[in-house]
């Protein structure tokens, strides 16, 4: 498995994998398909040249992605989010979404960040042990965070020091 940033020259490589994560896991994601696939090409590289967005490559196959998301304001340039994160189902249980993770911490820590934080949703079991076995630890609980088509679905807000 190689580790790396995601580029513009990776775009069909995203979108691909993008959509993908967004059709099989609406609930799992903020974005829904239909806006993600009326973002322009444009738009999508200049975020993936700007942004840090990972992948994990098995041979020419994205396997896993996962976004590193930096507070910009002064107060909280400390601290950065973990989001975007999906595992194609063939390379569940590769170690693939463990990598991507190391790779976020050290890519956080080379920008100065010492705290990570997330929200996964509560009844996302698989994902909470996941992070909490990575060392995230739980720090809140979001009520109704987000509404999806049926129901509000509260979040789990986890934090991991990466200072220590």
């Amino acid at each position: 498995m190689i580790i790396r940033r995601l580029t513009a020259d990776d775009l069909a490589d995203w979108r691909d994998i993008r959509l993908e994560a967004l059709q099989r896991l609406p609930e799992a994601f903020l974005t829904t398909y239909a806006e993600e696939r009326q973002k322009k090409d444009a738009d999508v590289s200049r975020m993936l040249d700007q942004g840090c967005v990972l992948g994990a490559y098995s041979d020419r196959d994205l396997a896993a992605v996962l976004s590193l998301d930096p507070e910009t304001r002064t107060a909280l340039a400390h601290r950065a989010w973990i989001n975007a994160v999906y595992v194609r189902p063939d390379w569940q249980g590769s170690g693939a979404a463990h990598q991507l993770l190391n790779a976020a911490i050290i890519q956080a820590k080379v920008r100065g960040i010492v705290q990570l934080e997330l929200y996964v949703a509560c009844d996302n079991p698989h994902a909470i042990r996941f992070y909490e076995r990575a060392g995230f630890v739980l720090a809140g609980r979001m009520p109704g965070a987000v509404r999806l088509a049926d129901r509000y679905q509260d979040d789990l807000h986890y934090v991991l020091k990466i200072d220590a």
